[in-house]
């Protein structure tokens, strides 16, 4: 039954134009997407994307997601009957209604046979058609019976009543697709970059000649890097990317908000195993999940664009990516249809596959996977229509007259500027009169309060180095560890950027961060 929901739910997805937008409830994180437009309003509008052959906005609806957030909430119920979502269920006569109520009954079959717990909603993205809206929720490292993993939740919705009523619910555990990935990885990490496996792997019945997926690789493998950002001394985020011209990569602006939110420096690897570093952000359009960026040095392969028209519906497509950062695959599916540049493919990706080209049989590249739909057998992708122009103007530049905003402003300014959080503060009178007290903190830090936030008896505070870019924020604290040393705190971890101080009843976790300080404080 479950694979037959899937299917419907896939065929849906298929016919509708994908209208995907971030949005993101972790306190803890930094959203700025109301803001990205005041971001990158400084980059020379010379380079400007064009992205007038998108026909459709990128829309909100506020009311679905409300109703998303509501459904996933109940999800995570013991023991959860239809009397715990039938004011949410769509009711009306015929065999529609029969089939939702039939849908209904698996959806909460499937949950009850796993033991499900989440902290936090991670993104919910809206579809809309003239069938009803799908919202799609997405939540990484949730527990599922015990083990780590991520969810997707996908709810049809239809209107009724002036307001949305739940149609079809399916719940993705990943397990439809663990071993399409197991199998991928562990080609990978053999070092194995064509092989047999693609041929079980893939989605299409029909088989690829293995000459032909090594002549495709080879001969596009030098126009493709990955793109990781690096936090603690170890990679944190994954993402990838391909050359628009020598020295300059296009990836998804996603990719690049993780890495400004999460991590501290960013690197570029090509296949050859160099690597190098980001200059400049040229060029970005933050609705149509979009970045140009100019590396430090004119290396690289550029690709070559085609036009979408000439693709054909069911035609094989492929696609170069870096799945784990370890080396490069070739891994190929089945294009759907373009709609106004939004791509839609049989074509299962995983989030760290954004900003991977999509190629034809010729080699020609059409569009990029972002991270819309992930998990999931199907796939959205852009067009790249909307970079030919771009292209031959940086075609006809001299590399070293390519201007752009430093990469540094945009990590220096991301927590300032956007940040509406720094005058943040949820933490109650009586809380911080407890807390302050650990370390005399406001005696023996100098530094100036961005946010406090209090959580599940966990406190957060993070601190702005305003001293200098070139000490580091820890250097500061020498009259703050002395005082929890006096108080008999142990320091139980120490490296370059992240403390660890603990006795009998709390934790303190100190770690600097792009230069801000961040101090976590929790009862043990």
């Amino acid at each position: 039954m479950k694979k037959v929901i899937y299917t419907i739910i896939l065929f849906t997805i298929f016919m509708i134009t994908p209208n995907a937008l971030s949005f993101n409830i972790d306190m803890d994180k930094i959203n700025i997407s109301s803001s990205a437009d005041e971001l990158t309003k400084d980059l020379d509008n010379s380079y400007k994307i064009d992205t007038t052959s998108f026909g459709k906005k990128v829309v909100e609806d506020k009311k679905a997601e409300e109703i998303a957030i509501a459904l996933t909430k109940i999800a995570k119920t013991k023991n959860i009957s239809k009397d715990d979502i039938i004011d949410y269920m769509f009711v009306s006569g015929g065999a529609s209604a029969i089939a939702s109520s039939i849908l209904v009954d698996s959806y909460i079959g499937e949950l009850n046979n796993h033991d499900l717990s989440y902290d936090r909603i991670n993104n919910i993205r809206v579809i809309k058609s003239d069938e009803g809206i799908l919202t799609f929720v997405y939540i990484s490292n949730a527990l599922v019976d015990n083990k780590k993993e991520d969810i997707v939740f996908t709810y049809w919705l239809k209107e009724q009543n002036k307001t949305y009523k739940l149609y079809y619910p399916v719940v993705n555990l990943g397990e439809d697709l663990e071993a399409y990935f197991n199998s991928i990885t562990s080609v990978e990490l053999q070092g194995n970059i064509i092989g047999e496996s693609y041929n079980k792997v893939s989605l299409n019945n029909n088989s690829k000649d293995d000459q032909k997926l090594t002549t495709l690789f080879n001969n596009n493998k030098n126009k493709v890097v990955s793109i990781s950002g690096l936090k603690d001394g170890g990679v944190d985020t994954f993402g990838n990317g391909f050359f628009i011209r020598k020295g300059i990569i296009v990836t998804t602006w996603t990719l690049l908000e993780d890495i400004l939110n999460k991590d501290e420096y960013m690197y570029v690897n090509d296949s050859n195993n160099n690597t190098y570093q980001v200059d400049k952000v040229i060029a970005a359009d933050t609705k149509y999940n979009v970045v140009i960026l100019k590396l430090k040095e004119e290396v690289g392969e550029p690709v070559t664009l085609i036009n979408t028209d000439s693709l054909t519906k069911n035609e094989t497509i492929y696609t170069i990516n870096s799945k784990e950062n370890v080396g490069f695959l070739i891994n190929y599916g089945t294009y759907i249809n373009n709609n106004d540049g939004i791509i839609n493919n049989l074509l299962p990706l995983k989030k760290a596959d954004q900003g991977s080209i999509l190629l034809n049989s010729e080699g020609n590249v059409f569009g990029f996977n972002t991270s819309d739909n992930i998990n999931s057998p199907e796939s959205i992708a852009h067009s790249t229509d909307y970079l030919m122009s771009l292209q031959e103007k940086l075609n006809n530049l001299d590399f070293s007259s390519i201007t752009g905003e430093e990469i540094t402003n945009f990590k220096n300014n991301y927590y300032v500027t956007y940040d509406e959080e720094k005058k943040f503060n949820n933490v109650k009178d009586n809380i911080w009169d407890v807390y302050k007290k650990i370390g005399k903190l406001e005696d023996t830090i100098n530094l100036d309060i961005i946010k406090k936030s209090y959580k599940n008896n966990i406190l957060t505070i993070r601190y702005k180095n305003n001293y200098t870019d070139s000490l580091n924020t820890l250097y500061l604290l020498s009259d703050y560890i002395d005082e929890l040393e006096n108080e008999g705190y142990k320091c139980t971890y120490n490296s370059l950027n992240k403390y660890i101080y603990k006795n009998d009843k709390y934790k303190i976790i100190i770690k600097e961060n792009m230069n801000y300080l961040i101090i976590i404080m929790m009862e043990v």
